[in-house]
């Protein structure tokens, strides 16, 4: 108890209103994490801080400048902890109010109120820091000065750092983007884990291409083991997009009865260019699938894919199959049905990875 007490008389009156600014700004980080906040916050969520939402991060720090806080009180090493760790959220806290003046355009309440305590509990710091040095220019205390000085000059350079480490970790989080790599994702067969990415470009209105794809079905087991498989509609014909809509549902929605499915629409191909939604669910339904009709945006998302491998890997024909190592970025185009083979292939696999 005396201790306690002994404490207590060594707390310094911006003891107090530090304090109180991290316990605010610790309850401003809670109401933003559960949604307490108002629609111009709502920009304010995009962005993460290594991953993080703000929120979080929030309750995070202020949690542990809390503690080292409270801890200060015995152990003046803590105070010093505390110091720094306030003065990186202030180099951060001024790179947020940045992007929501100049990037965001909107002000969110409680991001600024958070802001407001760490200013706070910084300004309280800076006090505390000057006047300590004013008694020491006053005492002619010329090492304690120059200790000080030091110190200021650290806490700047503390200040630095906070922005820098904003300014690397943040993040906006993409719709768009998430979508089209979670689209990426689906659309793929075999080992995603792998080094190995295999892209098989074929047009619905391509005589070889039609030729090759009984062989493309039993070489596939032997691929996917190997690698990441993705099969890519490259259409040379322009009326072979209209088939894109429903190989795009069979790749996301039916994986297990894909290549039968495939078959079926290699034979309507051949005999309409443009077919209809009915004979499509005639076709699947008689292979016991059910055509699920997928959203404009997916669609638009995977042409938009398609389009963009074409355009990396430089496909002027089809059938062509591409072999890629995605960690030396060494690859291997193998084109027509004479190169497209199982064991052309796996050769070509096995000189990308050793």
């Amino acid at each position: 108890m005396h201790s306690k007490l002994l404490s207590l008389k060594r707390l310094h009156p911006t003891d107090l209103i530090i304090g109180f600014a991290l316990l605010a700004g610790f309850f401003f980080s809670l109401a933003s994490f559960v949604e307490l906040c108002t629609e111009q916050c709502e920009d304010g969520k995009k962005y993460f801080l290594f991953g993080m939402p703000f929120a979080l991060v929030g309750l995070l720090f202020f949690s542990t400048v809390a503690v080292t806080h409270y801890l200060s009180v015995s152990n003046p090493f803590y105070s010093k902890v505390t110091g720094v760790l306030v003065a990186s959220a202030v180099g951060a806290e001024s790179l947020f109010i940045y992007i929501q003046k100049f990037v965001i355009g909107t002000w969110c309440p409680i991001c600024l109120s958070i802001a407001a305590c760490v200013l706070i509990a910084a300004a309280a710091f800076s006090w505390r820091y000057i006047v300590g040095l004013s008694k020491q220019i006053q005492q002619s205390q010329q090492g304690e000065i120059m200790e000080s000085i030091k110190r200021g000059l650290g806490s700047i350079s503390v200040v630095c750092l906070g922005v820098l480490l904003a300014f690397v970790g943040l993040t906006k989080f993409d719709a768009l983007e998430a979508a089209e790599n979670r689209l990426k994702e689906n659309l793929a067969f075999g080992n995603k884990a792998s080094n190995i990415e295999i892209y098989i470009f074929t047009d619905w209105n391509c005589k070889a291409c039609r030729e090759l794809d009984p062989y493309l079905t039993r070489m596939a087991p032997s691929l996917m083991k190997e690698g990441k498989v993705v099969f890519v509609d490259h259409s040379l014909h322009p009326e072979s997009l209209n088939y894109t809509p429903y190989n795009v549902s069979f790749l996301l929605n039916n994986k297990s009865e894909y290549f039968k499915l495939r078959k079926m629409i290699s034979d309507m191909s051949r005999r309409t260019k443009n077919p209809t939604e009915d004979q499509i669910e005639e076709g699947s339904a008689n292979l016991g699938v059910t055509y699920d009709q997928l959203n404009y945006s997916d669609v638009a998302l995977a042409i938009r894919y398609f389009r963009e491998l074409s355009q990396q890997f430089k496909i002027r024909a089809t059938p062509t199959m591409v072999i890629v190592n995605t960690d030396t970025r060494k690859g291997k185009k193998l084109k027509g049905n004479e190169e497209i083979t199982r064991r052309n292939a796996l050769i070509a696999i096995k000189e990308l990875t050793d």
